[in-house]
């Protein structure tokens, strides 16, 4: 596991990160179901705190961030841009 996804298992505990290796199946949509998840991590923040946790992380390593919504696939997530 590399020091990223660690620190983020920090912030998140156990069962708030997706390893790719869990997530790279899953339908990006209900309406893009031919299109899979990508990324190096799936964060699953649980409340305001723990979002802002995550995204000063990945600032700090200059990770990029794809928000995501329902997973309904209608709004193609807002990708995060200098």
């Amino acid at each position: 596991m590399d020091t990223f996804e660690t620190e983020l298992r920090q912030i998140l505990g156990e069962s708030g990160v997706l390893a790719p290796r869990d997530f790279h199946q899953r339908a990006a949509g209900i309406w893009r179901q031919s299109e899979s998840l990508s990324g190096i991590a799936l964060a699953r923040p649980r409340d305001t705190q723990e979002t802002a946790a995550c995204l000063a992380l990945c600032y700090q390593r200059d990770i990029p961030v794809v928000t995501q919504g329902g997973l309904t696939g209608l709004v193609r997530g807002g990708r995060h841009a200098e």
